[in-house]
């Protein structure tokens, strides 16, 4: 699956979700949320299955994709759809 991970800091959590979703054989690319532009931008280049955007502080623009987004935000808990050993 190709992954848009979009980000505020690239910190410690951050980059144990970007570990952790190229260890499950997803293609990652990070993007970080500078302004608009930029988020637009590599959503385009990027043509994601899906955004991912971790305690992300801007909303991303809607004409970041051209596909229906959903509603709202899709909340991930702990164990939900991976093999978590920590």
């Amino acid at each position: 699956m190709r992954v848009l991970f979009i980000v505020s800091a690239f910190n410690g959590l951050s980059q144990r979700a970007w570990c952790a979703l190229r260890a499950a054989g997803h293609d990652v690319t990070v993007e970080f949320a500078i302004d608009d532009n930029t988020m637009i931008a590599g959503a385009h280049l990027t043509d994601p299955d899906i955004i991912i955007c971790p305690y992300l502080k801007d909303r991303v623009p809607d004409r970041s994709t051209g596909r229906q987004r959903p509603a709202g935000p899709l909340p991930l808990r702990r164990g939900q759809g991976a093999d978590h050993t920590a």
